[in-house]
């Protein structure tokens, strides 16, 4: 299917391929035409840790950060908010612009202090139109006993 805008000689031709819609764009003359935009695009919309007792860490998650737009995508901050926020870390290979199309990856850690159901935020801000977040939920069992003894000669 094309569509034809002879005002400003700028052709759209939409092409379906197995569902997927792609629109290509082209001409020129007098007529205006986008730059083009970044967008941001997660490989995930949750995580979830489970950790089985107190102060055990839990091995880290990861989540892919996309550019899905046609123009370079400037990441200013990846960190984590929220109710819980110091029960997860975060470290990432995001760098300040990633090209139409790159990738960089978020590894988030769970390591609770304290025994529950805790939640935060995976956030980042961007020059993209939108920046969706990352819900992260742990839960984290209680502390774990030393089934050793103890006598009067433990205190000092």
């Amino acid at each position: 299917m094309v569509f034809k805008n002879t005002t400003t000689r700028y052709v759209v031709t939409v092409i379906a391929v197995g569902g997927l819609l792609t629109a290509c764009g082209g001409g020129g003359g007098s007529g205006s035409s986008s730059a083009g935009a970044p967008t941001v695009q997660l490989s995930t919309a949750s995580i979830s840790f489970t950790s089985p007792t107190l102060p055990t860490a839990v091995a880290a998650q990861s989540v892919t950060i996309t550019n899905g737009g046609n123009a370079a995508l400037s990441i200013t901050s990846v960190g984590i908010s929220g109710t819980n926020a110091t029960a997860f870390t975060q470290t990432n290979t995001c760098t300040a612009s990633i090209p139409a199309g790159g990738t960089c990856a978020v590894s988030v850690t769970f390591s609770p202090t304290t025994s529950g159901s805790l939640s935060a935020s995976l956030t980042l801000a961007s020059n993209a139109a939108t920046n969706p977040s990352v819900s992260i939920t742990g839960n984290s069992q209680g502390l774990a006993w030393n089934s050793g003894t103890w006598n009067n000669s433990n205190w000092n």
